[in-house]
């Protein structure tokens, strides 16, 4: 399911970015907090949307498990273990934020 590949793929882009705007957010704190609001406003908006394209992927392999489409249950593995990993990078990037809000 190349589609499938392709959402993962953008969603890791987007994690990337809401990775790098953190620790610039983290970064310019105290000289520069308007400039670090702005990058932590990008962050969390890279993070939402991560967030909907993951919803985006859950619905493609809901939809091609209801179509009995061959491979969806493979799909859905994959996308479980796609889940896992960013979860963990979401976790770091969180870290990142809340170094900000302190």
């Amino acid at each position: 399911m190349t589609e499938l590949q392709e959402v993962c793929r953008d969603i890791r882009k987007e994690l990337q970015a809401a990775d790098m705007y953190a620790y610039e957010a983290a970064k310019h704190q105290e000289q520069y907090a308007d400039l670090a609001a702005k990058y932590y406003q990008a962050a969390k908006q890279h993070m939402a949307v991560a967030d909907e394209l993951m919803a985006g992927a859950d619905r493609m392999v809901d939809d091609a498990k209801r179509r009995g489409r061959e491979g969806a249950d493979q799909s859905g593995i994959v996308l479980a273990w796609e889940r896992e990993m960013m979860l963990e990078e979401k976790n770091c990037i969180m870290r990142k934020l809340d170094m900000y809000k302190r």
